[in-house]
């Protein structure tokens, strides 16, 4: 899971102003919206449940609600990723068309029209990449399974 690094003085209940680079990364790349919640951490470690309390045209405001649980990452989300495009790829496939997507992920139009034109939505679960590194590891994982899908063992 991704974390968004906090700067100091972060408080429960504390509104954190945020411009610059950080507000232009929550809010155009990964398209963060009022009332979005993420994970932060501080220049101590400590993680926090953030709030986007308001966005303007070149600010947001963080609302710090409580210290978030230190989860560690689980395997879960690759692997249902892995299983949906096993299931994708299990008839008669000839070719693929990958549609990869901005950090933030599709707006819900984008997503819409995608799946008109016909592509199955698969995502990474909770695990952000940056769209080059989503779409090296998409080409790497269909390629794979194209290629082993012969020696499958029904489950």
């Amino acid at each position: 899971m991704r974390l968004f690094f906090l700067p100091r003085g972060a408080e429960t209940g504390q509104g954190i102003e945020i411009q610059g680079k950080d507000f232009n990364y929550l809010a155009h790349v990964l398209r963060r919206r009022v009332g979005d919640r993420f994970q932060g951490a501080d220049p101590g470690g400590c993680r926090w449940e953030c709030r986007i309390a308001e966005l303007g045209a070149d600010r947001l405001r963080l609302q710090l609600e409580r210290p978030a649980e230190a989860a560690g990452e689980r395997a879960e989300p690759a692997l249902r990723l892995i299983q949906a495009l096993h299931d994708a790829l299990a008839g008669d496939v000839r070719s693929v068309t990958l549609l990869i997507g901005p950090e933030g992920g599709f707006a819900e139009e984008e997503a819409a029209l995608a799946r008109e034109r016909g592509f199955l939505p698969i995502a990474p679960g909770d695990r952000l990449w940056r769209t080059e590194t989503a779409a090296l590891y998409a080409v790497a994982a269909v390629q794979s399974i194209l290629e082993e899908r012969e020696t499958w063992i029904p489950v």
